[in-house]
């Protein structure tokens, strides 16, 4: 196998494949920072994109933990016929968190409009998500006094509404809202 010319100065192997002969000494300086550099503005960028996206992993936690205080709150206003009745518990059966679980630092309910409000732990930049109930009523077509449709048609008066559908609203401040979910960003 043939290595190459012994470049007697040097010590160094040459490799002489064309007419010019040149020695293998690898990256030169210049090209290593080059590359470190940019590796460098890469990572100023991308470091601080995935630690708002860790925060809103962490938020997401904590909006799964309200799912189930939604559907207890949903139901319970369904039960008592529609928000605004007056004397009603919406959160009976909600169980709230005062301890800090995960990334959640707590879970509220207020019993008399159905909002539930979870608070973040400081991993989570103690993010406040506030989530309040809509219901919306929907004239049901029985017992009407009649109409152009006849008895219970429509044109003619219902014999009172049924609850439809149960919408939540989600709210948060607005320095928080790169850590929350589109729909929490409307105002």
């Amino acid at each position: 196998m043939d290595m190459g010319k012994l470049n007697q100065s040097s010590g160094m192997y040459m490799n002489c494949r064309s007419s010019l002969c040149k020695s293998q000494n690898g990256f030169s300086l210049i090209e290593l920072m080059i590359v470190v550099a940019i590796i460098g503005i890469l990572a100023a960028f991308a470091l601080p994109t995935y630690q708002d996206y860790i925060i809103r992993t962490r938020v997401a936690e904590g909006l799964g933990f309200a799912a189930a205080a939604k559907i207890t709150v949903g139901e319970n206003i369904a039960n008592a016929g529609g928000l605004g009745i007056t004397n009603t518990d919406y959160c009976a059966g909600v169980t709230t968190l005062s301890a800090s679980i995960g990334h959640v630092a707590s879970l509220s309910c207020s019993g008399d409009s159905g909002s539930i409000a979870v608070t973040m732990s400081p991993a989570a930049k103690s993010v406040v998500v506030k989530l309040a109930p809509n219901s919306v009523v929907v004239a049901s077509n029985t017992g009407g006094t009649g109409g152009t449709g006849g008895t219970g048609g429509t044109g003619g008066t219902d014999g009172g509404g049924t609850i439809g559908a149960i919408t939540w609203k989600c709210t948060t401040d607005s320095a928080s809202y790169k850590y929350v979910p589109a729909e929490c960003r409307k105002s």
